[in-house]
């Protein structure tokens, strides 16, 4: 019985860390997700600069046209640079 317990209460608290470590890690992954700093999650801004970063394009013709006004990176340098920290190691 004192077995059954004790796994009871590890399974508990594994599943309630793991739950918590999920979700702490899926805001940092949402939040990385606004490449160009602004506060907000757009597809017309951060995502067309993640599609055009993936098809290589770099430096003006990264960003022409599609970072937001209200953006804190701005340059082809700054984003291109957060964009690489999103990239997995190979």
């Amino acid at each position: 019985m004192l077995v059954l317990v004790c796994f009871i209460t590890t399974f508990t608290s594994v599943t309630s860390l793991a739950k918590d470590y999920s979700a702490s890690q899926a805001g940092k992954t949402i939040d990385s997700l606004d490449v160009d700093g602004n506060g907000e999650i757009d597809a017309l801004t951060d995502g067309l600069l993640t599609l055009r970063y993936l098809f290589g394009l770099q430096g003006d013709t990264l960003i022409n046209g599609v970072v937001a006004q209200d953006a804190t990176r701005t340059t082809a340098e700054e984003i291109e640079a957060h964009l690489e920290t999103l990239m997995p190691a190979l």
